[in-house]
């Protein structure tokens, strides 16, 4: 074998493992797109500021921060969630995963929580700068 040639038993490895790698690139791509979709029909439709008044209406200070951010992080959550679903489901097909449904939807959740736990520290730090700062917070 020369010294720059591949084994075939990589290559066959490579050639198992694209199709799970490409139907991830995919859901990512798709979720990705999703995103950017949203959030440019977010601006365009002025929902950002409108949900920021409707907002105010019922929370101020920290707790306006808290609604604002939680209502947005929750409509995405929601709206990706099938792209998380479909992730799952690639793994189980490719037996990449033996996680259960049960197992796998207890993990989104402690998921959920550890992101809102560490999101209400970084919003809080962020509150604080605004709040405290004024012009230098930037």
């Amino acid at each position: 074998m020369a010294v720059h040639e591949i084994p075939q038993a990589w290559k066959d490895h490579d050639a198992s493992v694209m199709p799970y790698v490409r139907e991830h690139r995919v859901l990512g791509q798709l979720r990705l797109a999703l995103g950017l979709g949203l959030l440019a029909l977010g601006f365009r439709a002025h929902f950002f500021n409108g949900l920021e008044t409707d907002l105010s209406r019922h929370f101020s200070g920290f707790a306006l921060y808290i609604a604002y951010f939680g209502v947005i992080t929750g409509l995405w959550g929601l709206c990706s969630f099938g792209f998380s679903i479909a992730h799952y489901r690639v793994e189980r097909r490719f037996g990449v995963s033996r996680q259960t449904p049960r197992s796998w939807l207890l993990d989104q959740v402690k998921g959920l929580a550890l992101g809102a736990a560490l999101g209400l520290i970084v919003l809080l730090f962020t509150w604080w700068a605004v709040t405290s700062l004024g012009a230098w917070w930037w």
